[in-house]
Order: structure tokens, then C-alpha cells, then sequence
């Protein structure tokens, strides 16, 4: 998944992105994580999303979620490969 596939408009080369990082700051990427309370709620909402009861403002609100959940995730991926290059 692309980060223009996620935020649709948004020019961003993650390979571009992965050749600039240093270890430190693949290490800072790495380390990101929503606090225990967004991550509460966000498990919330999407277990009530699979069982089909969520509101238009909840849906809202999980899809304002996970989109930038998302796009950490995959900077999280070049960051590991970063630090962990395939061979």
C-alpha cells in the first residue's frame, strides 16, 4: 500500500523517505505509538465496525484514525528496513 493510496492527493515517496533516514531516526519512527487511550478507543470502534454498529460519526472517527495509523505504519516498514536491510 502506497501513501498516496491512503491520503489520496498526497505526493509522498517513501523510498525517498527510507534513503534520507539515519538509524536514529528509524529508531525514533520505530518507537511511535498511540497512547493507551487512543488505542482503547480505536479497538473499540473497530471491533463495533466488524459486527456492523457503528454510527456515521463513529465511522468518521475510526476512519480519522486509521488512515494515520496507517500512513506510520508504512514509514515504520522502510524504517525497519533501514535498520534491518535485506540482503
Amino acid at each position: 500500500m502506497s501513501a498516496t493510496a491512503v491520503f489520496p492527493g498526497l505526493e509522498l515517496d517513501l523510498d525517498a523517505i527510507q534513503d534520507q533516514l539515519t538509524p536514529e531516526a528509524a529508531r525514533v519512527i520505530l518507537a511511535l505509538k498511540s497512547s493507551p487511550k487512543a488505542q482503547v478507543r480505536y479497538e473499540d470502534l473497530a471491533t463495533r465496525c466488524r459486527e456492523g454498529h457503528l454510527t456515521d460519526t463513529e465511522q468518521l472517527e475510526l476512519d480519522q484514525i486509521a488512515k494515520p495509523n496507517t500512513l506510520v505504519g508504512l514509514l515504520k516498514v522502510r524504517a525497519h528496513g533501514v535498520l534491518h536491510p535485506v540482503q
